[in-house]
């Protein structure tokens, strides 16, 4: 991409050039998008908002076999835990802990994709990196097979994090100020759908050497299925009137959603790939609660405070990958 959108500044034309309606012809070899598959390794950082706050980073690998399928692993941590906001706010606040540890946030993905479907089609890039030597800015176009791949994804997912709860009654008018803490912990199956394109050819732009320019894009959006899911460790504020006394609250599995898109592609620098991604879904606190004493009649409920308003949770990670193409 670095190769697309960079600038040669080049003021003269060769003679063996190939001119089409104004455009300059690039040259393409080795278009085959059949030849995306290798190994990806690397780093993104990102953030991550939901009944959570998260600056952290993800360490992750991809590999394309053919294009057949992609299996990945990935994990996500904050960078320190005060990029976690909810731990943060538990290590400040002087909560009663009885020894019982609260956790710092952790998501870990394994899953793979196969794809079902595959379709070659032709397409044309326009791009203009050059000037001529009239300081005009002269247009090239490229012609090249993009192949299109529809997937099935299916995957594991482990999460954690900690959660401030507050008090309510049934009617969840009134709040009883003092805030209590937990770990959440869940296992989920998840399962979809992509759609993807990718790109693999070689550029040649005047007379400078061919560059690699690779492209994979990928759109999906999968249901999560919990397998187990568990409240932990039940921490009080030291002047809570209503404290909690179950130690670990098993909670009913349920149904999340995600829908998402992601990015890769290669630099000027050989074996340097960029990969950007977001995402957005139910938040992994989304519909729990924990019931608590009968206070005046009402049974009084403990609910995650910051998902009143809006149960869902975003993420967005940009990273630098090392990639080793798969011989073909």
């Amino acid at each position: 991409m670095c190769l697309i959108f960079g600038c040669h500044f080049v003021f003269s034309q060769s003679n063996n050039q190939v001119v089409e309606n104004g455009e300059i012809k690039v040259e393409v070899s080795d278009s085959d998008p059949e030849k995306f598959n290798g190994l990806f390794v690397g780093l993104s950082a990102g953030v991550e908002g939901g009944s959570n706050k998260i600056v952290g980073y993800q360490t992750e690998a991809i590999y394309f076999y053919k294009n057949k399928f992609n299996f990945k692993v990935s994990v996500f941590s904050p960078l320190m835990k005060s990029f976690d906001n909810n731990r943060s706010v538990y290590d400040r606040l002087d909560f009663e802990r009885n020894g019982n540890p609260i956790y710092t946030f952790n998501k870990t993905e394994v899953g793979q994709c196969y794809y079902f479907l595959k379709k070659n089609v032709l397409k044309v890039l326009r791009f203009n990196p050059d000037w001529n030597s009239n300081f005009v800015r002269v247009v090239y176009r490229a012609e090249f097979p993009v192949q299109r791949r529809r997937g099935f994804r299916v995957g594991l997912c482990h999460q954690q994090q900690s959660l401030m709860w507050g008090a309510y009654l049934v009617d969840r008018e009134n709040f009883y100020f003092p805030v209590y803490a937990s770990s959440l912990s869940k296992n989920s199956v998840y399962i979809g759908i992509s759609a993807g394109t990718f790109r693999h050819m070689k550029l040649k732009i005047r007379d400078h050497d061919p560059e690699l320019n690779a492209k994979a894009r990928n759109l999906y959006a999968d249901i999560l299925i919990d397998l187990t899911s568990k409240v932990n460790y039940f921490s009080y504020y030291p002047y809570s009137i209503y404290k909690p006394t179950t130690p670990s609250i098993p909670l009913k599995t349920g149904l999340g959603y995600r829908v998402g898109y992601e990015c890769v592609f290669n630099t000027s620098v050989n074996h340097l790939a960029v990969k950007i991604s977001v995402e957005v879904g139910s938040d992994m606190a989304k519909g729990i609660k924990v019931l608590g004493p009968e206070v005046n009649s009402a049974v009084l409920t403990y609910l995650p405070d910051s998902l009143k308003r809006f149960p869902v949770y975003f993420s967005a990670k940009l990273g630098l990958f090392y990639f080793k193409w798969s011989r073909t």
